[in-house]
Formats: structure tokens, sequence, C-alpha cells
């Protein structure tokens, strides 16, 4: 393990980590990942786990098994990363909720980006799934295969649907374009006659998934999120305090109780 990050309101930057088995882990809300170099690592060079309101900008991730794994509630915000050559995947969507995945270089991966987000459950707790996820600006180039859907639990060899039937309904997808403007891939061979930079014919993504805005040149890369991470929730309030004067009201009040009672008292002892 290179490093696990957990707790809230963590910066995770300027790091060169080799040849572990995860390079970054976290589990923390409102934090930020960028800047670091990850390579060689046997299972994923930056994991997320369930955690809220992360950044993840301008990192290098290449020659890992998966390049960058998310899980969880989100928001996460991915951009200006540069994912290459990791043998299984460049991204992974695990029961991931509203990322924004942007302005990445995606480049000679197994796959660029795996969709895992079926409904899958463990043990009694809830099912996962994932939704709100937009990913849009980036450049898909020379992956193997651009994107899977995986509906079978084994890019990675495990295959549990035997254990886990439901697991081969594909529940969710991502969008693959925002404000009009999709992705650059590699492959796509459409024409832009009106030359907005554009294409005119969609790009299939996989099977009824589309790109129906791809972008006819490679896009800029070097990015910082256009959301610096905040706290997404409400805070716990707080208990409500008395107010020092109303205590104090009280407090003589009572006060001037018991020495009425005591008064009382002393004149009954008198007669």
């Amino acid at each position: 393990m290179g490093m696990a990050i957990s707790g809230r309101n963590n910066i995770i930057s300027g790091n060169n980590i080799t040849a572990k088995y995860d390079g970054i882990r976290i589990y923390s809300d409102d934090s930020i990942v960028s800047g670091n170099i990850i390579t060689e690592h046997r299972n994923i060079g930056i994991s997320v786990g369930p955690c809220k309101n992360l950044a993840i900008y301008n990192n290098t991730l290449t020659t890992n098994s998966g390049g960058l794994k998310l899980s969880g509630p989100g928001p996460f915000y991915v951009c200006g990363n540069n994912i290459t050559n990791n043998e299984a995947f460049g991204i992974q969507l695990f029961g991931c909720n509203n990322a924004s995945i942007y302005e990445n270089n995606i480049e000679n991966n197994g796959v660029g980006v795996v969709l895992e987000n079926y409904n899958y459950q463990f043990g009694p707790g809830p099912i996962a799934q994932g939704s709100g996820n937009f990913i849009y600006k980036n450049n898909f180039v020379n992956n193997q295969r651009q994107v899977v859907l995986d509906k079978t639990w084994n890019v990675l060899q495990w295959d549990l649907t035997e254990y886990y039937p439901d697991a081969i309904n594909g529940t969710d997808s991502a969008s693959w374009h925002k404000d009009n403007v999709g992705n650059y891939w590699s492959d796509y061979f459409g024409v832009d006659d009106d030359g907005d930079g554009i294409g005119d014919s969609q790009y299939i993504v996989y099977e009824n998934m589309t790109d129906n805005y791809p972008l006819m040149m490679p896009t800029e890369t070097y990015s910082t999120p256009s959301q610096s991470p905040e706290p997404t929730l409400e805070p716990t309030p707080e208990p409500e305090l008395v107010s020092t004067t109303l205590i104090a009201a009280a407090f003589a009040a009572s006060a001037l109780l018991v020495i009425g009672g005591f008064l009382v008292y002393l004149r009954k002892r008198k007669h």
C-alpha cells in the first residue's frame, strides 16, 4: 500500500508513488488529490472509496493494473489527469455517483473507461447504483477498447454472478457530453461540414450509449476543477444554546422561591 487516507479536508499532492498494491486509497470527504505521479501498482493507482466532494486533478497514472477507481456518493471532480498505459482500465466507475470527468488524457489503456454501475449487494446492506455521471471533453486515444459496460463482473477476472445473479443486469451508464460538448475519440471518422469542431454524426460509445457531440480534435488536458471541494452536506446542527439572560432569570426565580419558602417556614415556627 502506498498511502491510505481517511477523515476529511486532506490535500494529497506532489508525491511520486511506485510499485505498491494501491498507490493512493482515499476515503476522505472535502479533499484534493493533485500533482501526484503514480506508476506500476499491482492493483489501482488511485482507489476512491465511499466519500463526498473530492477533486482529483493533474495526476499522472501510468503502467498500473488500473488507473483510477471511483465509488461512492460524490460529487467527484476529475480533470487534467494523464491516464495512460494501464493494463486493465484507465478509469472504473463502480457504484459511482455525481462524477464530472473532463479534460483528461485517457490513452493506451486496456479499456479507457469501465462502467460497473449495475445493482450489486454484499450481505444485507443496501443495493449500490451509480448515477449523475458526466464524461466530456476528454481525449480517448488508442485504448484497446474505449469504453466497456461490464455486465458480468469479470473485467478483472472476478466472476461472482453465481452468487449475485442480479449483477448481470447493467443499470447505469454516464452521459458522454455536457452543454453540447462531447469527447475526442481517436477512432471517430465522422466529418465536420460546418466547421464548428464537433462531428456531424454521433459516436457509438458502447451498445446504446452515444456521444452526440464528438470533438474533431484533441482537447487541452491541463486543468483545475471548476469547483473546489466544499462541504456538500448541511453541518450537523449544534445543540441550541439557552440565553445566559434566561438562565440567570430562571436561577433568580428559583432562588426567590427557595427564599420565600424558607421565610414562610420561619413564620410558622414563630407561631
